[in-house]
Protein backbone atom coordinates (compact mmCIF):
# COMPACT_ATOMS: atom_id res chain seq x y z
CA UNK A 1 0.00 0.00 0.00
CA UNK A 2 2.80 2.18 1.16
CA UNK A 3 4.77 1.58 -2.18
CA UNK A 4 1.74 2.52 -4.63
CA UNK A 5 1.26 5.85 -2.96
CA UNK A 6 5.06 6.56 -3.33
CA UNK A 7 4.34 5.21 -6.76
CA UNK A 8 1.68 7.67 -7.23
CA UNK A 9 3.95 10.75 -5.90
CA UNK A 10 6.56 10.42 -8.23
CA UNK A 11 4.15 10.06 -10.93
CA UNK A 12 2.04 13.30 -10.15
CA UNK A 13 5.48 15.47 -9.11
CA UNK A 14 6.76 14.14 -12.29
CA UNK A 15 3.90 15.27 -14.12
CA UNK A 16 3.92 18.82 -12.22
CA UNK A 17 7.71 19.10 -13.14
CA UNK A 18 6.22 18.38 -16.89
CA UNK A 19 3.49 20.64 -16.93
CA UNK A 20 5.71 23.00 -16.04
CA UNK A 21 8.32 22.75 -18.27
CA UNK A 22 5.40 22.81 -21.19
CA UNK A 23 3.38 25.66 -19.90
CA UNK A 24 5.84 28.44 -21.27
CA UNK A 25 5.98 26.54 -24.61
CA UNK A 26 2.02 26.17 -25.05
CA UNK A 27 1.76 29.65 -24.15
CA UNK A 28 4.41 30.68 -26.44
CA UNK A 29 2.59 28.61 -29.45
CA UNK A 30 -1.05 30.36 -28.60
CA UNK A 31 0.10 33.83 -28.75
CA UNK A 32 1.43 33.20 -31.94
CA UNK A 33 -1.73 31.60 -33.07
CA UNK A 34 -4.16 34.43 -31.13
CA UNK A 35 -1.34 37.09 -30.76
CA UNK A 36 -4.42 39.31 -28.55
CA UNK A 37 -4.40 36.44 -26.34
CA UNK A 38 -3.22 38.24 -23.45
CA UNK A 39 -6.51 40.84 -23.23
CA UNK A 40 -8.77 38.18 -22.94
CA UNK A 41 -10.64 38.02 -19.93
CA UNK A 42 -9.55 35.43 -17.21
CA UNK A 43 -13.33 34.22 -15.81
CA UNK A 44 -13.94 30.93 -16.04
CA UNK A 45 -16.08 30.14 -19.40
CA UNK A 46 -14.42 27.64 -20.62
CA UNK A 47 -12.40 28.97 -23.46
CA UNK A 48 -16.25 30.24 -24.97
CA UNK A 49 -15.58 33.77 -25.13
CA UNK A 50 -16.83 34.60 -28.01
CA UNK A 51 -20.45 32.59 -27.15
CA UNK A 52 -20.64 34.98 -24.05
CA UNK A 53 -19.25 37.89 -25.73
CA UNK A 54 -22.53 37.48 -27.93
CA UNK A 55 -24.93 36.74 -24.63
CA UNK A 56 -23.40 39.76 -23.04
CA UNK A 57 -23.67 41.96 -25.86
CA UNK A 58 -27.49 41.04 -26.46
CA UNK A 59 -27.76 42.20 -22.71
CA UNK A 60 -25.95 45.63 -23.33
CA UNK A 61 -28.29 46.35 -26.36
CA UNK A 62 -31.65 45.30 -24.17
CA UNK A 63 -29.93 47.60 -21.23
CA UNK A 64 -29.62 50.33 -23.37
CA UNK A 65 -32.94 50.18 -24.73
CA UNK A 66 -34.27 51.31 -20.87
CA UNK A 67 -32.22 54.43 -20.86
CA UNK A 68 -33.38 57.76 -22.48
CA UNK A 69 -29.79 58.99 -23.01
CA UNK A 70 -25.94 58.10 -22.51
CA UNK A 71 -25.41 60.56 -19.64
CA UNK A 72 -23.01 61.28 -16.52
CA UNK A 73 -25.49 59.64 -14.61
CA UNK A 74 -24.88 56.29 -15.88
CA UNK A 75 -21.80 56.54 -18.75
CA UNK A 76 -19.82 54.80 -16.18
CA UNK A 77 -21.92 51.55 -15.69
CA UNK A 78 -22.06 51.72 -19.75
CA UNK A 79 -18.77 52.03 -20.15
CA UNK A 80 -18.32 48.72 -17.56
CA UNK A 81 -20.31 46.83 -19.98
CA UNK A 82 -18.22 47.67 -22.84
CA UNK A 83 -15.09 47.26 -21.31
CA UNK A 84 -16.13 43.65 -20.20
CA UNK A 85 -17.33 42.60 -23.47
CA UNK A 86 -13.47 43.83 -24.74
CA UNK A 87 -12.26 41.20 -22.43
CA UNK A 88 -14.66 38.55 -23.71
CA UNK A 89 -13.77 39.58 -27.33
CA UNK A 90 -11.54 42.13 -28.11
CA UNK A 91 -12.03 41.12 -32.08
CA UNK A 92 -15.61 42.14 -31.90
CA UNK A 93 -15.44 44.85 -34.73
CA UNK A 94 -19.14 46.04 -33.90
CA UNK A 95 -18.51 46.67 -30.29
CA UNK A 96 -16.41 49.49 -31.79
CA UNK A 97 -18.22 50.65 -34.54
CA UNK A 98 -21.58 50.62 -32.87
CA UNK A 99 -21.17 50.29 -28.73
CA UNK A 100 -19.00 53.05 -28.64
CA UNK A 101 -20.66 55.77 -30.51
CA UNK A 102 -22.95 55.44 -27.31
CA UNK A 103 -20.79 56.87 -25.17
CA UNK A 104 -18.51 59.34 -27.46
CA UNK A 105 -20.63 62.17 -26.47
CA UNK A 106 -20.45 61.45 -22.65
CA UNK A 107 -16.57 60.22 -22.28
CA UNK A 108 -15.26 60.97 -25.32
CA UNK A 109 -11.34 60.29 -23.96
CA UNK A 110 -12.63 56.97 -22.85
CA UNK A 111 -14.23 56.75 -26.85
CA UNK A 112 -10.87 57.48 -28.01
CA UNK A 113 -8.70 55.30 -25.51
CA UNK A 114 -10.59 52.01 -26.50
CA UNK A 115 -10.59 52.75 -30.14
CA UNK A 116 -7.02 53.12 -29.80
CA UNK A 117 -5.93 50.01 -28.39
CA UNK A 118 -8.67 48.43 -31.44
CA UNK A 119 -6.65 50.02 -33.80
CA UNK A 120 -3.22 48.36 -32.93
CA UNK A 121 -4.99 44.38 -32.69
CA UNK A 122 -3.34 42.80 -34.92
CA UNK A 123 -6.62 41.02 -36.03
CA UNK A 124 -8.28 44.10 -36.90
CA UNK A 125 -4.91 45.77 -38.96
CA UNK A 126 -6.69 45.87 -42.14
CA UNK A 127 -9.84 47.59 -40.55
CA UNK A 128 -10.49 51.30 -42.01
CA UNK A 129 -13.55 52.06 -40.60
CA UNK A 130 -12.06 52.08 -37.08
CA UNK A 131 -9.30 54.50 -37.32
CA UNK A 132 -11.98 56.56 -39.37
CA UNK A 133 -14.02 56.80 -36.82
CA UNK A 134 -11.44 57.79 -33.91
CA UNK A 135 -9.98 60.26 -36.47
CA UNK A 136 -13.52 61.72 -36.76
CA UNK A 137 -14.05 62.17 -33.00
CA UNK A 138 -10.68 64.24 -32.80
CA UNK A 139 -11.64 66.35 -35.74
CA UNK A 140 -14.49 68.50 -33.89
CA UNK A 141 -15.09 69.58 -30.37
CA UNK A 142 -17.31 67.03 -28.52
CA UNK A 143 -19.90 68.97 -25.95
CA UNK A 144 -22.09 67.76 -22.87
CA UNK A 145 -25.01 66.58 -24.95
CA UNK A 146 -27.06 68.48 -22.04
CA UNK A 147 -24.94 71.55 -21.92
CA UNK A 148 -24.09 72.36 -25.75
CA UNK A 149 -22.84 75.91 -24.73
CA UNK A 150 -20.82 75.02 -21.95
CA UNK A 151 -17.03 74.31 -22.66
CA UNK A 152 -16.10 70.94 -24.19
CA UNK A 153 -15.34 67.73 -22.76
CA UNK A 154 -12.33 67.35 -25.48
CA UNK A 155 -11.69 69.99 -27.92
CA UNK A 156 -10.50 69.30 -31.44
CA UNK A 157 -7.13 68.11 -32.05
CA UNK A 158 -6.54 68.22 -35.83
CA UNK A 159 -3.00 66.87 -35.86
CA UNK A 160 -4.51 63.63 -34.21
CA UNK A 161 -7.23 63.26 -36.33
CA UNK A 162 -5.00 63.90 -39.07
CA UNK A 163 -2.75 61.01 -38.28
CA UNK A 164 -6.13 58.84 -37.83
CA UNK A 165 -7.41 59.77 -41.21
CA UNK A 166 -3.78 58.51 -42.78
CA UNK A 167 -3.93 54.96 -40.59
CA UNK A 168 -7.39 54.87 -42.01
CA UNK A 169 -6.05 55.57 -45.96
CA UNK A 170 -3.14 52.69 -45.67
CA UNK A 171 -6.10 50.28 -44.51
CA UNK A 172 -8.16 50.79 -47.57
CA UNK A 173 -5.29 49.11 -50.30
CA UNK A 174 -5.88 51.85 -52.91
CA UNK A 175 -9.12 52.08 -53.04
CA UNK A 176 -10.46 54.62 -50.32
CA UNK A 177 -13.68 56.42 -50.23
CA UNK A 178 -14.08 60.16 -50.98
CA UNK A 179 -15.29 61.55 -47.75
CA UNK A 180 -12.32 59.51 -46.20
CA UNK A 181 -9.58 61.30 -48.57
CA UNK A 182 -11.30 64.70 -48.14
CA UNK A 183 -11.42 64.92 -44.39
CA UNK A 184 -7.44 63.80 -44.34
CA UNK A 185 -6.51 66.17 -46.46
CA UNK A 186 -9.16 68.68 -44.54
CA UNK A 187 -7.63 68.05 -41.11
CA UNK A 188 -3.99 68.26 -42.38
CA UNK A 189 -5.21 71.28 -43.68
CA UNK A 190 -6.38 72.72 -40.60
CA UNK A 191 -3.02 71.10 -38.21
CA UNK A 192 -1.15 72.77 -40.36
CA UNK A 193 -2.98 76.33 -40.43
CA UNK A 194 -0.91 79.07 -39.12
CA UNK A 195 -1.85 82.77 -38.50
CA UNK A 196 -5.02 84.71 -38.48
CA UNK A 197 -5.09 85.13 -42.03
CA UNK A 198 -8.84 84.27 -43.19
CA UNK A 199 -7.46 82.43 -46.14
CA UNK A 200 -4.99 80.72 -44.02
CA UNK A 201 -6.29 76.71 -44.37
CA UNK A 202 -6.82 77.07 -48.07
CA UNK A 203 -3.11 77.80 -48.20
CA UNK A 204 -2.08 75.12 -46.10
CA UNK A 205 -4.09 72.85 -48.07
CA UNK A 206 -2.67 73.95 -51.86
CA UNK A 207 0.91 73.48 -49.37
CA UNK A 208 0.05 69.69 -48.60
CA UNK A 209 -1.11 68.38 -51.91
CA UNK A 210 1.75 70.18 -53.32
CA UNK A 211 4.12 68.98 -51.22
CA UNK A 212 2.44 65.16 -52.02
CA UNK A 213 2.79 65.56 -55.28
CA UNK A 214 6.31 66.56 -55.00
CA UNK A 215 7.07 63.58 -53.10
CA UNK A 216 5.04 61.40 -55.58
CA UNK A 217 7.37 62.11 -58.63
CA UNK A 218 10.44 60.13 -59.00
CA UNK A 219 14.08 61.17 -61.34
CA UNK A 220 12.58 60.40 -64.85
CA UNK A 221 9.23 61.98 -64.12
CA UNK A 222 8.18 58.35 -62.77
CA UNK A 223 5.26 58.45 -60.39
CA UNK A 224 5.36 56.83 -56.98
CA UNK A 225 1.99 55.95 -56.10
CA UNK A 226 -0.06 58.51 -53.36
CA UNK A 227 -2.25 57.38 -50.55
CA UNK A 228 -4.31 60.53 -52.07
CA UNK A 229 -6.07 59.18 -55.06
CA UNK A 230 -6.62 61.55 -58.09
CA UNK A 231 -4.02 63.62 -56.64
CA UNK A 232 -3.62 65.97 -59.80
CA UNK A 233 -7.33 66.88 -59.86
CA UNK A 234 -7.50 67.20 -56.29
CA UNK A 235 -4.91 70.15 -56.62
CA UNK A 236 -6.18 71.73 -59.46
CA UNK A 237 -9.56 71.75 -57.37
CA UNK A 238 -7.99 73.20 -54.03
CA UNK A 239 -6.22 75.55 -56.70
CA UNK A 240 -9.94 76.95 -58.13
CA UNK A 241 -11.21 77.05 -54.54
CA UNK A 242 -7.88 79.12 -53.64
CA UNK A 243 -8.68 81.11 -55.83
CA UNK A 244 -12.16 81.99 -55.13
CA UNK A 245 -12.29 81.28 -51.37
CA UNK A 246 -15.10 81.90 -49.06
CA UNK A 247 -15.30 82.49 -44.92
CA UNK A 248 -17.29 79.64 -42.95
CA UNK A 249 -20.64 81.72 -43.23
CA UNK A 250 -20.15 81.98 -46.98
CA UNK A 251 -19.43 85.30 -47.59
CA UNK A 252 -16.14 85.61 -50.38
CA UNK A 253 -13.38 87.48 -49.72
CA UNK A 254 -10.14 88.12 -51.99
CA UNK A 255 -7.60 85.69 -51.92
CA UNK A 256 -4.00 86.53 -50.44
CA UNK A 257 -1.20 87.58 -52.82
CA UNK A 258 0.79 84.77 -50.99
CA UNK A 259 -2.27 82.46 -51.92
CA UNK A 260 -2.25 83.82 -55.47
CA UNK A 261 1.69 83.43 -55.69
CA UNK A 262 1.67 79.82 -54.61
CA UNK A 263 -1.52 78.71 -56.99
CA UNK A 264 0.39 80.61 -60.16
CA UNK A 265 3.52 78.28 -59.12
CA UNK A 266 1.33 75.30 -58.49
CA UNK A 267 0.15 75.79 -62.38
CA UNK A 268 3.23 76.14 -64.00
CA UNK A 269 5.18 73.29 -61.89
CA UNK A 270 2.58 70.91 -62.37
CA UNK A 271 -0.26 71.93 -64.73
CA UNK A 272 2.57 73.25 -67.24
CA UNK A 273 1.39 71.42 -70.39
CA UNK A 274 -2.39 71.32 -70.18
CA UNK A 275 -2.72 75.96 -70.56
CA UNK A 276 -4.75 76.44 -67.81
CA UNK A 277 -6.18 80.09 -67.39
CA UNK A 278 -4.58 81.71 -64.73
CA UNK A 279 -7.70 82.96 -63.36
CA UNK A 280 -9.95 80.60 -63.38
CA UNK A 281 -7.81 77.67 -64.11
CA UNK A 282 -10.11 76.23 -66.69
CA UNK A 283 -7.87 74.72 -69.72
CA UNK A 284 -7.98 76.48 -72.67
CA UNK A 285 -8.35 75.08 -76.04
CA UNK A 286 -5.59 74.86 -78.13
CA UNK A 287 -5.49 77.78 -80.35
CA UNK A 288 -7.05 80.13 -78.35
CA UNK A 289 -5.67 83.30 -77.51
CA UNK A 290 -8.85 84.25 -74.43
CA UNK A 291 -10.34 81.98 -71.81
CA UNK A 292 -13.66 80.33 -73.15
CA UNK A 293 -14.90 80.52 -69.41
CA UNK A 294 -13.98 83.53 -67.61
CA UNK A 295 -12.62 85.59 -70.87
CA UNK A 296 -9.35 86.19 -69.66
CA UNK A 297 -6.14 86.67 -71.73
CA UNK A 298 -4.08 83.56 -71.73
CA UNK A 299 -0.33 84.01 -70.98
CA UNK A 300 0.74 81.31 -72.66
CA UNK A 301 -1.44 80.23 -75.70
CA UNK A 302 -1.15 77.01 -77.50
CA UNK A 303 -1.87 75.53 -80.29
CA UNK A 304 -1.86 71.78 -81.47
CA UNK A 305 1.05 69.89 -83.08
CA UNK A 306 0.33 68.49 -86.60
CA UNK A 307 2.30 65.89 -85.92
CA UNK A 308 1.79 63.92 -82.91
CA UNK A 309 -1.55 66.44 -82.02
CA UNK A 310 -0.06 67.73 -78.51
CA UNK A 311 -0.61 71.00 -77.22
CA UNK A 312 2.41 73.03 -77.73
CA UNK A 313 2.95 76.75 -76.32
CA UNK A 314 2.84 79.47 -79.37
CA UNK A 315 6.95 79.76 -78.46
CA UNK A 316 8.70 76.55 -79.01
CA UNK A 317 10.02 76.32 -82.86
CA UNK A 318 10.04 72.34 -81.94
CA UNK A 319 7.54 70.16 -80.32
CA UNK A 320 8.19 68.69 -77.37
CA UNK A 321 6.58 65.67 -77.30
CA UNK A 322 7.50 64.44 -80.31
CA UNK A 323 10.48 66.22 -81.14
CA UNK A 324 9.32 67.30 -85.24
CA UNK A 325 9.17 70.79 -86.67
CA UNK A 326 6.59 72.74 -87.14
CA UNK A 327 7.52 76.11 -88.35
CA UNK A 328 6.73 75.63 -91.77
CA UNK A 329 3.26 74.51 -90.73
CA UNK A 330 2.79 77.77 -88.84
CA UNK A 331 4.09 79.89 -91.62
CA UNK A 332 1.73 78.44 -93.77
CA UNK A 333 -1.28 78.99 -91.01
CA UNK A 334 -0.31 82.46 -91.22
CA UNK A 335 -0.25 82.59 -95.05
CA UNK A 336 -3.78 81.46 -94.81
Amino acid sequence: MKKEIIVSLIIMIAALVAAAALAPVLQAKQREINPDKDKLSSAPVGGMHKVVADWEWMGFINYLGNLQTVDESNVKEVTARLERLVRLDPKFERLYLDGLSFIQHADPKKTVDMLDSACRLDYLRNNWKIPFFTGFIYSRNTYDIKDQNGPPLMSADHAKAAEYFRMALERTNGSPENHLVSSYIREVAKAEATGTAPDREYLARLRFLRREWAQSQQAGGMEQPSLIPDLKDRLRTAMQDALHPHDIYGRDFDPSPELRELADKIRQEVFYDENLCSKCLHPAKPGSKFCTTCGEKLSNPTFTCPHCSAAVEGRYMFCPHCGKPFSDTRKDDKAK
